[in-house]
């Protein structure tokens, strides 16, 4: 798998309303017009200490590209004049010449809604690619589209010290659960930060890799997925996958299932 490959998570969206042009042109053919974009981060780390942190957009394509550039927290629908988060993304207006790279700094302004001081907070950072419009014609179809990358950002506050991601995926709690006719694997988060699994293995080969949620748990919260029955949980071998603050696929290896838990309806 290439690094544009692993960086570029591309979300394809008809263009929103607020962007400068419409150019969304739909034809028999993909050739041209397709974004060569991608953002070398996965995520940003912002520590409360920190003011400000900075990634690159690379353009690898043969034409120049619009760039706009905006923050939201949990609210991927919505327009960015209306969204109010502490951060602001500079530029927010850019365009991005072919084969060239394009320095973005995030700055924590404090201004926003309150964030909690015990635990992480998430937003997201939005970077849309307008390709430049291609002349059509009927022998010349071309199909173009708004691209939209979306990245995490993770808020640190000064109280939850140096901790990262590999010291929280320690603590997640693992259990098995009999509901009903259901038997459940249940995942609880007891850490302060987010954890992002992307597969669990267990027993000798039982690999889960469609998680709830996208394998996010929240800080002090849980997800659940179907597994099959456990003949001994007590003796289960346990493999998590989870992303670390570097955007790194690595392991950790809980020892055992620390309880069975009876689900009476």
């Amino acid at each position: 798998m290439t690094n544009k490959n692993i960086f570029s998570m591309k979300i394809l969206l008809s263009l929103p309303c607020f962007i400068l042009a419409s150019v969304l042109f739909w034809t028999m053919t993909t050739e041209q017009g397709i974004g060569e974009t991608y953002i070398n981060r996965t995520r940003l780390i912002f520590s409360q200490k920190a003011n400000d942190e900075s990634l690159s957009i690379i353009n690898e394509g043969a034409k120049p590209a619009l760039m706009q550039l905006w923050i939201d927290k949990e609210e991927p629908e919505e327009k960015p004049e209306h969204i109010y988060v502490p951060f602001v993304v500079l530029p927010p207006v850019a365009r991005l010449e072919p084969q060239s790279s394009l320095g973005i700094r995030v700055l924590f302004t404090g201004k926003g809604p309150s964030l909690t001081a015990d635990s992480e907070s998430l937003f997201w950072l939005n970077v849309l690619e307008v390709p430049p419009k291609m002349p059509v014609s009927e022998d010349n179809p071309v199909l173009q589209m708004a691209i939209r990358t979306r990245i995490k950002i993770f808020y640190r506050p000064n109280a939850l010290g140096d901790i990262t991601s590999s010291d929280a995926v320690k603590k997640l709690h693992f259990s098995y659960v009999k509901d009903s006719n259901k038997s459940l694997l249940q995942i609880e988060n007891r850490s302060p930060l987010y954890v992002t699994l992307t597969q669990i293995k267990y027993g000798e080969a039982h690999w889960e890799n469609n998680l709830p949620h996208d394998g996010m748990i929240a800080p002090f919260s849980h997800i659940s997925l179907p597994v099959i029955q456990f003949t001994d949980s007590r003796q289960l071998s346990m493999t998590v996958r989870y992303i670390d603050d570097y955007g790194v696929i690595s392991e950790y290896h809980p020892a055992e299932l620390n309880e069975t838990v009876a689900i009476v309806q």
